[in-house]
């Protein structure tokens, strides 16, 4: 199997505003790991074709969430709600 070289750039992404998050991928996400604005969709909800079509919750995963006062059960998935 040929293994591949792939050089990924930074998205563009809008200055940080206060108030306001910003959805993206895990890619963008990862690519940017001094914002703590981004939110990656987690628990994907998918139609009967396998079609990701929502979200239960969203992860932030450029920061550690103890920095923002997120209580943190095991592997992370109990905290407060982001509003």
């Amino acid at each position: 199997m040929p293994l591949l070289a792939e050089e990924r750039t930074r998205a563009r992404l809008p200055a940080p505003a206060e108030g306001v998050w910003f959805i993206v991928s895990s890619v963008v996400s990862s690519a940017h790991p001094e914002r703590d604005d981004l939110l990656v969709p987690s628990d994907l909800v998918r139609d009967d074709k396998g079609v990701v079509t929502g979200c239960r919750s969203f992860v932030l995963t450029s920061v550690p969430v103890r920095a923002h006062g997120y209580q943190c059960g095991p592997a992370c998935r109990v905290g407060k709600p982001v509003t």
